[in-house]
């Protein structure tokens, strides 16, 4: 949480748009469920 928080405030600074930051938010996600799921097998 706390780095999706920093990541969200730097992108905040850097003035991208809406749109970009969920999608960078989104995939940021994504990419950390599918490396829980490669540790778990």
């Amino acid at each position: 949480v706390l780095i999706l928080a920093i990541i969200e405030n730097a992108m905040n600074l850097k003035n991208i748009d809406t749109f970009y930051q969920y999608v960078i938010r989104g995939s940021i996600l994504l990419l950390a469920v599918v490396i829980d799921r490669m540790k778990q097998r």
